[in-house]
């Protein structure tokens, strides 16, 4: 089953964020079946709302276009105050601060 993860702070009551998080995810599931549809709400702003992938789906190129083509619309169509829907593709930066500090570790080792 796919999962929404919710953002850490956004200008919505929590209870308002729940109901978008579980319409989403009622969404998304269907469309992804076969791989689950990872997604992380980032931010909902006067109507934008912007997602991230995650998981195997962050670097799939099929998910990008699936996303474009199937969920943005449908997600759209579920909650009146959507008005656009963002596919965030930046690379986390968390993620860029363990691939460093693991290749500074390796590259020390080899000294």
């Amino acid at each position: 089953m796919g999962e929404v993860a919710l953002p850490s702070s956004n200008n919505m009551k929590k209870e308002e964020l729940i109901t978008l998080q579980n319409n989403i995810k009622e969404i998304i599931t269907p469309c992804s079946s076969s791989n689950p549809l990872n997604m992380e709400l980032l931010s909902f702003n006067e109507g934008v709302l912007e997602v991230r992938l995650q998981g195997s789906c962050s670097h799939c190129p099929a998910a990008q276009e699936t996303f474009e083509e199937v969920v943005r619309s449908q997600i759209m169509r579920s909650d009146s105050r959507i008005k656009s829907v963002i596919l965030n593709t930046e690379i986390d930066p968390e993620l860029i601060a363990f691939a460093k500090t693991f290749l500074n570790r390796k590259s020390e080792e080899r000294k």
